[in-house]
């Protein structure tokens, strides 16, 4: 419904006579500017002077230059509000405490501690307050606080007690709005069965009387409407204001409420029934808020008669309301309007509106905007405006009406006796217009193409003409004829003002300064106005020049104001107005009472009282925020209507005698305290200080410690008329000498590192007129650094007491480690003799041992090479020929080591294939890693590998680390030597040896290279001289490489090697161009010898599991000829033996102790090291179920009891064979699935994962074993390892057969050749692609194509 009466106002504001209207200007606040939310609905003052401000999304306080919002969304988690919508606002000032009622709750703010506190509906307190939505809050003269709300009604709230007691007024729930009369009464407004209650106490506040009354609409059946407000005037009336219902006068005659009608039907139908707010200025006008406006009458009762002014939102005035909707009133305490809408905050500034801005000459011309040139004086009283473009407009009845069209552009107007009037144009000629004819005419004045910027009288016959070029002429005012040539008086200048003083002289404004022509005599004398110390023409400008009633003169420059010294003959710049110093001024105009006002042409302009020599700064709004630069248009005086000026958009006139000035001026408050830049509330803790436990504007002091005394504040005033003229003084006593002065836009002032101590900060405030406000003080301690005070001086004592004997103590200290340094030196320099002495023995003892060393390897060489000896004594003579030359090696390695001391041993690097090599070593530890049941496995990811390497150097450092492995792992371990090759900038050899062994302690691995070094786990396994890893190290480092060691104890180590292998990367001196067997003759290097493991035929292991001890012995000796056969009592120990030895197959019995042979099994497919073992169940249970159950966890054979043993054996060669078949049939050229080798289900996703990685990469020629280990994240040994199980491939032949696979595919499909499928599986070479496809299949690639057709 509000909606619609709006439309309707907004059509008959044309219909109101303009006598219900005036030009009012409102300054506009918005979200824009801060404001939480544009709709503001609730406005109150605390007595500090902040404006708070009640909107449909929180709440605000205003300081008249910033906002500070508190809402749940900016607030979420802290101190604030319960809800956003604000339903009423009451500030109790004798607690310090504001009263806010939302839709969800009654919330409290204490103003001086910023807490928050909000009381809801809680069934289990009878004495809370029942209804959350709060509609209306009151505190009365007795601090009592009224709460109405919306369904419940009306409640007192106690403080002591912290409890709501209801007021049982009948058929008042919904509670809209509670007022307190001028008796102490309480009157209550509401929204249903009634309208209006009176509650009557008595001076103490206890209720005596209570009584209700009803309110009739008008022309309608309806009855109580919303009551929005109850007022009284100064007569003590009481009013009430609705919606729908208008208006109510309280009748004492027959105790009731009439509706005030309004007599006019078209203003009763244009204003509408709505009336939100009322509030009463300090003149005793009252202003209602209305839906469509504000009204403004000398009494209530006027607005049934018509008789009020009312002011509305326009489109095209950017000065006029924001909103016509208006929800709140409320007039500060320096009598500033505060207005509150439905699209933001106004303010109307009394002072401010002295000024009017008329924009009805617009109503004339296509454009808003108009250019006014100028203003004269008719003969009858009347004001010409005359306007660039658009003619003459004559002002009568307060309103300028078009007077007089012009096809040429008006520069400037000047008339003598008010009925001639002479209109300089911009073409240089005069436009001569008669206004009591209302006719005018072009006269040529012999100025081609200038500007006439100023016409003055000359004399009775002649006139003056300034010109934008070519300076003054004068012309004769009958025949317009030129009279004096312009040379002789200012020539070739710009003239923008000409004065006559009375005593023939004329004052001409010139660019470069003021020029003074005597017309009787002629003569010129030129004023080059000083404004700073360097003249400059262009800084000399001068703008506008007058002459008071004194006969001073004044000159309106860009640097402020000048006077005329008549005794020194000169202008001086008038510097003790500091308000207008360094401002532009354009034009100036006097008053009757000798005050000069200036146009600042900054939106202000300044009064200045000569006689008191006082500046006052207005600033003006012209009603159009985009055209708010005036131009230089002089002001123009007339008399007792005032005095206007020309800008942009039309004109501002005001009357100077009714000019008020503001004599408001609060004292300042601290809006904001700052410690370290960021805001401090009370009770707000930093850096383990509470710094304010009240607002600074309620206590006046804070104290803060030494860590604390980086702080700032920032101040503001409760001054809101024309704010942006406010100035502001402050100092800090015993820190600033003197005021320092600052305006609106700097009013923060921040010290940093304050010394500890007392200081007092002052701040004064002037307000627009200048009136200065009493001082602001506020005590600010600082305390001193904790050491300074008394605790921190007697800890400073207490600490040195202890420094003092900590020093002594430390001297003593130092001279006994003194002593245990010298102790130390000579027991290490012991050592490094007894290490020298050591090596120098090993030496010797090395050298005496080459020769039995000798006669030992001559006379067993000689019976190798014989063809005499069987097997088993070939056998042993190896075995012998192995363990001399391991001798002959440790010997070598101590002469070796000897060498690096003196750094004798050299680097000799051939071009050789490392192969080889390698597997010689790695073959003569297999005898060693048999004798213990190592798992010794060798795995080399490229084949052949030919670098540049000192081969000598690199057997031994791979003996070394080898020898290491085996020596600390025990038996059923893994060792696992890798051997790659990695191409960055230059190709290095990696060489990786891990194990499972004992491991190398943590705090030992930093020493481990160290000669002579043995960690102590090392020591209770085996004996050693201590410097093999040292060799390593040294024979690494001569050889340009880098070793790096990877160790958990009881997990194994992990050394890695990394030699440069490039030829580039050593020195010419090192490489020798020959072949390796010419370097060495060695006949350890050279003598070929069969190991055990070529001649003896190992047998495969099997492990049987039963508790029965005769069955388990049975099998051990009737399966010992075929296979190395493990026994075990029970599941849990199978098991661990089975991690042991890893046998190729297990026969578990189903029913055991501990874990039975379904746990075995499916312990054993669950552990990765050794899932693809085969099992065989042995049961006495013949049923399907347990069958199932075996075959579930992993079984690959079921035998029941009682079993033929030789069926045993059968199933047990038939398990094996399919094994081997599987793998075979994998590396032929059937289309097998990879997965068919796994044996588990850890087997199948291990296998799978690896599958795909290679088909995913296939194509990629770098796919090698190193990036299947960083895929997966396992070591190479591990990968090795798991591959090596379960297809009898080391990972590189894994990642070759895959890629041959894949091209034999590719090739069955016909639709490639060979070098593209050489390509697409991962090769660079069809050749070799070729070589190995028939290696791997027996059949060339071009062969198998012709094959399959």
């Amino acid at each position: 419904m509000p909606r619609i009466y709006t439309i309707l106002i907004l059509i008959g504001l044309i219909l109101i006579p303009k006598t219900h209207s005036q030009r009012l200007k409102f300054e506009h606040y918005g979200e824009e500017d801060g404001l939480s939310h544009n709709s503001v609905r609730h406005i109150e003052q605390d007595d500090k002077g902040f404006i708070w401000l009640g909107t449909s999304s929180g709440l605000n306080r205003f300081d008249g230059y910033r906002f500070k919002r508190f809402s749940t969304t900016i607030n979420s988690g802290f101190n604030t509000i319960n809800n956003d919508r604000i339903t009423a606002l009451s500030v109790d000032e004798f607690n310090k405490k504001l009263w806010i009622g939302t839709e969800n709750g009654l919330t409290v703010l204490k103003l001086d501690t910023h807490q928050f506190t909000t009381f809801l509906p809680d069934i289990n307190n009878i004495n809370s307050l029942p209804d959350a939505h709060v509609t209306s809050v009151h505190v009365d003269k007795h601090n009592k606080v009224w709460v109405g709300t919306k369904s419940k009604g009306l409640y007192l709230f106690y403080h002591e007690h912290e409890r709501f007691v209801r007021i049982d007024v009948n058929g008042f729930e919904h509670i809209t709005t509670i007022f307190e009369d001028k008796r102490g009464s309480i009157w209550i407004g509401s929204y249903g069965k009634r309208a209006i209650a009176k509650i009557t106490s008595d001076s103490t506040g206890e209720i005596l009387e209570l009584k209700s009354y009803e309110l009739l609409v008008p022309n309608s059946n309806e009855i109580n409407p919303y009551v929005n407000f109850i007022y009284e005037d100064f007569k003590s009336d009481l009013f009430v204001g609705t919606s729908k219902g208008g208006l109510y006068k309280f009748q004492m005659s027959n105790n009731n409420f009439e509706n005030i009608y309004i007599e006019d039907d078209t203003i009763r139908k244009n204003l509408g029934p709505y009336f939100f707010s009322i509030a009463q200025a300090p003149d005793g006008k009252y202003w209602l808020g209305t839906i469509g406006g504000l009204i403004v009458c000398n009494q209530i009762e006027d607005i049934e008669k018509g008789d009020f002014q009312w002011h509305f939102s326009k489109i095209t005035d950017d000065a006029s309301l924001n909103d016509n909707y208006i929800s709140s009133l409320y007039f500060d305490k320096s009598g500033v309007l505060w207005i509150g809408t439905e699209d933001g905050l106004d303010k109307y500034d009394p002072f401010e509106n002295l000024f009017t801005a008329r924009s009805d000459i617009s109503n004339f011309i296509d454009t808003y905007f108009i250019k006014i040139r100028g203003f004269a004086k008719t003969f009858d009283s009347k004001i010409i405006a005359a306007s660039r473009q658009n003619g003459l407009f004559k002002l009568g009845n307060n309103q300028f009406d078009f007077l007089f069209k012009s096809d040429y552009d008006i520069s400037s107007i000047f008339s003598i006796d008010g009925k001639t009037f002479y209109l300089g144009l911009w073409n240089g000629a005069l436009l001569i217009y008669n206004y009591e004819k209302n006719q005018g005419k072009i006269v040529d004045t012999g100025i081609d193409n200038d500007l006439i910027l100023t016409i003055a009288e000359y004399s009775d016959t002649e006139i003056i003409i300034g010109t934008n070029k070519n300076g003054v002429v004068v012309l004769n005012k009958n025949t317009f004829n030129i009279v004096t040539p312009p040379q002789l008086v200012i020539a070739n200048n710009s003239v923008s003002k000409i004065v006559n003083d009375g005593k023939q002289n004329l004052w001409i404004v010139t660019k470069t300064g003021i020029s003074k022509f005597n017309t009787i005599s002629k003569e010129v004398k030129v004023y080059a106005v000083i404004v700073s110390n360097n003249v400059n023409p262009l800084e000399n400008n001068v703008s506008d020049v007058i002459i008071d009633s004194n006969n001073n003169v004044w000159a309106a420059t860009r640097k402020g104001l000048e006077k005329y010294i008549v005794s020194e003959d000169r202008f001086e710049l008038v510097t003790e107005l500091k308000e207008v110093q360094d401002a532009r001024i354009t034009s100036m105009v006097i008053d009757k009472d000798d005050n000069l006002w200036l146009n600042l042409n900054s939106n202000k302009i300044a009064k200045y009282n000569i006689k008191q020599d006082k500046v006052i700064i207005y600033n003006i709004n012209s009603g159009n925020n985009r055209s708010e630069v005036y131009g230089s248009n002089e002001f123009y005086n007339f008399d007792e209507q005032g005095i206007y000026l020309g800008v942009k958009n039309g004109i501002i006139n005001f009357s100077p005698t009714q000019i008020m000035e503001n004599k408001w001026s609060p004292m300042p408050v601290i809006t904001r305290f700052k410690i370290d830049k960021s805001s401090v509330l009370p009770g707000q803790k930093v850096k383990d200080q509470i710094p304010l436990k009240i607002d600074l504007n309620y206590n006046k002091n804070v104290e803060l410690d030494y860590n604390n005394r980086n702080f700032s504040i920032v101040f503001s005033v409760p001054s809101y008329s024309n704010q942006k003229s406010n100035k502001f003084q402050y100092m800090l006593e015993e820190f600033d000498e003197d005021w320092i002065e600052t305006n609106y836009l700097d009013r923060t002032v921040q010290y940093v590192g304050l010394d500890p101590g007392k200081y007092v900060f002052k701040v004064k405030a002037k307000n627009s007129d200048g009136y200065w406000s009493d001082i602001s003080s506020y005590n600010i301690s600082i305390s001193p650094i904790f050491w300074l005070s008394y605790p921190g001086i007697v800890i400073i004592l207490t600490i040195l007491s202890i420094l003092i004997y900590v020093v002594t103590k430390q001297l003593k200290y130092r001279l006994d480690l003194k002593k245990a340094l010298l102790m130390e030196k000579v027991k290490r320099e012991r050592d490094e003799k007894l290490n020298k002495e050591k090596l120098r023995f090993f030496t010797n003892i090395s050298h005496e041992l080459r020769t039995p060393l000798t006669l030992i390897f001559a006379p067993l060489k000689q019976l190798l090479e014989s063809n005499k000896r069987n097997d088993l004594d070939r056998s042993k003579m190896n075995l012998i020929y192995q363990n001399a030359n391991r001798l002959l090696r440790l010997v070598d390695q101590i002469l070796d080591f000897r060498k690096t001391e003196t750094g004798e041993l050299k680097l000799k690097v051939v071009k050789t294939d490392v192969l080889s090599n390698t597997k010689n070593v790695f073959y003569s530890f297999e005898e060693l890693a048999l004798s213990k049941n190592i798992n010794f496995n060798l795995n080399i990811e490229n084949e052949p590998i030919e670098c540049w390497i000192d081969i000598d150097k690199y057997s031994k450092i791979l003996y070394n680390l080898l020898s290491n492995a085996m020596k600390f792992t025990q038996n059923y371990g893994n060792v696992d030597l890798f051997i790659g090759v990695e191409d960055d900038n230059h190709k290095s050899l990696i060489i990786e040896v891990s194990d499972d062994g004992i491991g190398i302690p943590t705090e030992s691995q930093g020493s481990v290279f160290k000669r002579f070094y043995q960690s102590n786990n090392s020591k209770e396994i085996t004996t050693g001289t201590g410097i093999g890893l040292s060799f390593v190290k040294a024979l690494v480092e001569i050889h340009k490489g880098e070793i790096k060691l990877e160790s958990k104890p009881k997990f194994g180590s992990i050394f890695t090697v990394k030699l440069p292998i490039s030829k580039e990367c050593f020195d010419k001196s090192e490489i020798f161009e020959f072949s390796s067997n010419e370097v060495f003759k060695n006949s350890t290097e050279e003598v070929k010898f069969e190991t055990a493991r070529n001649n003896t035929n190992i047998k495969q292991k099997i492990l049987v599991v039963d508790d029965n001890l005769q069955l388990r012995k049975y099998l051990v000796e009737f399966l010992s000829n075929d296979y190395i056969v493990y026994e075990a009592e029970n599941g849990r120990m199978g098991f661990e033996i089975c991690k042991k030895v890893k046998p190729v197959l297990c026969i578990v019995d189903a029913m055991m102790p501990e874990m039975d042979g379904f746990e075995c099994v499916k312990s054993i497919k669950n552990d990765d090291e050794i899932s693809h073992t085969a099992v065989i169940l042995l049961t006495a249970l013949n049923k399907n179920e347990n069958r199932i159950k075996g075959y579930k966890v992993g079984v690959d054979g079921y035998l029941a009891k009682p079993f033929d043993p030789f069926l045993l054996k059968t199933r047990i060669e038939n398990i094996i064979k399919i094994k081997s078949d599987l793998k075979q049939k994998f590396l032929g050229l059937a289309d097998t699935d990879v997965e068919d080798l796994a044996h588990s289900q850890i087997d199948a996703d291990f296998i799978s994962q690896v599958n795909m990685l290679i088909d995913k990469n296939i194509d990629n020629p770098k796919l090698n074993t190193k990036y299947l280990c960083d895929e997966l994240g396992i070591s190479s040994s591990h990968l090795y390892r798991k591959i090596k199980q379960l297809t009898d491939l080391s990972p590189n032949e894994f990642i070759r057969t895959l890629r041959l696979k894949k091209g034999a595919n590719l090739l069955r499909s016909k639709k490639y050749n060979i070098s593209e499928v050489t390509f697409m599986v991962g090769f660079n070479d069809p050749l070799y692609f070729s070589r190995c496809f028939k290696t791997q299949f027996k059949k060339s690639p071009t062969t198998y194509i012709k094959s399959i057709y």
